[in-house]
C-alpha cells in the first residue's frame, strides 16, 4: 500500500487529503492539509520517510506527463542519435508510475 494525496476541495479554499486506496479501490483518507507541499511532506513520511523528497512527489504528475510526451516524440521520429536503450528505461518508468 502506498499513500498518495489528492485535492479534495476546490472552492473557496483548497484542501489536500492524504490517504490510500484499499484493495477494493475505495479511498481511505488519513489527513487533510491546506497546501500541496504539506500534503506531499506527509505522504513522503507515510511512504517511508525522508528518502522520498516531497518536491519530487509534488512534481511527479508533471514529470510523468513530460516523460511520456518525450518518449512518444522519440518513438515517432526516431532521430539518428536516438538510442533504443532509452526505450527500456522510459517504458519501465512509465509502467511503474501508471500501474
Amino acid at each position: 500500500m502506498s499513500y498518495v494525496y489528492k485535492r479534495t476541495e476546490f472552492s473557496p479554499y483548497c484542501l489536500y487529503t492524504v490517504g490510500y486506496y484499499d484493495p477494493d479501490g475505495q479511498w481511505q483518507p488519513e489527513s487533510d492539509h491546506e497546501t500541496s507541499e504539506d500534503a506531499a511532506k506527509r505522504t513522503a513520511y507515510l511512504n517511508g520517510g525522508a528518502n522520498i523528497p516531497y518536491k519530487l512527489i509534488i512534481a511527479a504528475p508533471d514529470l510523468l506527463e513530460s516523460l511520456t510526451e518525450l518518449f512518444n516524440l522519440l518513438e515517432e521520429n526516431e532521430p539518428t542519435w536516438y538510442l533504443k536503450g532509452h526505450y527500456n528505461r522510459a517504458t519501465k518508468a512509465i509502467k511503474k508510475a501508471t500501474e
